[in-house]
């Protein structure tokens, strides 16, 4: 690996998750020697510029700020914040080296909350404590994004919860005084998901996070969803809005067409909930603060589970190229704010597959 003005890149598996930036080649150069012996290859970089770049466009797990004193790392990780309104969504943990008569700076800086731990390593007294450190930095990160993504889920399975009552009670309401197959699938289910909740609710309060995750990630809970939308007799519509009046509007529109909805009113909250569980078809409203819905249609197509779904934007203009965009991006269908009735229900019932 060679360090120049600019970037220096590997293809080891933990580039992924680990950023160096530093003002100095030959700083650089000393903190690689000591880590790639047993961590592997990184992003790095010896320009401050090249540094901001890297960290917006790979997102790292660990920042590791090797600058020749500490009030360079300083002014970068605040320059770091200026120039990236996003900083806060791009979870990571900050490692600052220094030299020994910094350490109390840099002690200051982790009791702050600026940095999450620093290592004094000019001069170097131990050649171990750097590795160590980084190792502790991604075991940190990784805990937090197991913790993240355990109550993300529970957080959905409360509402998917709610959602199945509500629908059980409708049809009761109605008058179906002995429940059909369709209603038998939801308590059944019903009754799965509770006792799935009880589970990680036991786990959350023991050091057992790993063991949570792991069941997550064989895919139970996923797998229960996907059997539940293959067996339930209706398709299930995703619309994202975040006008409330026209959302409300159009999960009526969908309900009185045999359909199910589930509504959010941001593009952020609608790939969380596709995460989770897959839709038959997303309503996606064009403008929306934050995440709008051509960003969050470009992001459901890059996923391998979600990009066969059908989206349909909702749009309160006809101009031509926020049209020709959004199929470029992969757009099935557009209706026009506002539609009746017939034209909502027509649109979204010529795009849904056919159920097995």
């Amino acid at each position: 690996m060679t360090e120049s003005k600019g970037i220096a890149m590997s293809t080891k598996k933990s580039d992924k998750q680990i950023l160096i930036v530093s003002d100095s080649a030959d700083e650089l150069r000393a903190v690689l020697e000591l880590m790639t012996a047993d961590l592997g290859g990184f992003r790095s970089t010896d320009n401050e510029a090249a540094g901001l770049l890297l960290f917006q466009e790979h997102r790292p797990s660990v920042l590791i700020l090797a600058f020749q004193d500490i009030e360079k790392a300083e002014r970068f990780y605040l320059t770091l914040y200026r120039q990236c309104p996003q900083m806060q969504e791009i979870p990571h943990q900050t490692l600052l080296l220094c030299k020994n008569t910094e350490a109390e700076s840099a002690y200051a800086l982790c009791l702050s909350g600026t940095i999450d731990d620093y290592v004094v390593n000019r001069p170097l007294y131990d050649p171990f404590r750097l590795r160590l450190s980084v190792r502790q930095a991604l075991d940190r990160r990784n805990g937090e994004q197991q913790s993240s993504t355990v109550n993300r889920l529970l957080v959905n399975v409360g509402s998917d919860l709610r959602h199945i009552d509500s629908y059980v009670g409708k049809k009761l309401a109605a008058g179906e005084e002995q429940p059909g197959e369709s209603l038998r699938v939801f308590q059944t289910f019903t009754s799965k998901l509770t006792n799935q909740i009880r589970q990680f609710e036991e786990h959350l309060s023991t050091p057992a996070m790993g063991h949570v995750v792991k069941v997550l990630d064989q895919g139970g809970l996923r797998r229960q969803f996907e059997q539940f939308r293959q067996e339930s007799l209706e398709p299930e519509i995703l619309v994202a809005d975040d006008d409330e009046i026209y959302l409300e509007m159009l999960v009526t529109i969908i309900e009185s067409g045999g359909l199910r909805a589930i509504a959010v009113d941001n593009g952020e909250a609608a790939l969380a909930k596709m995460l989770f569980r897959r839709p038959d078809l997303v309503l996606m409203d064009f403008q929306m603060p934050g995440l709008d819905g051509l960003q969050t249609l470009r992001r459901m197509k890059l996923n391998p589970d979600l990009k066969p779904v059908p989206v349909i934007m909702l749009t309160g203009t006809s101009d031509r190229e926020l049209v020709e965009q959004c199929i470029q991006a992969g757009a099935a269908g557009f209706i026009v704010k506002p539609s009746d009735r017939n034209t909502i229900l027509t649109k979204i019932n010529t795009l849904l597959k056919p159920r097995v």
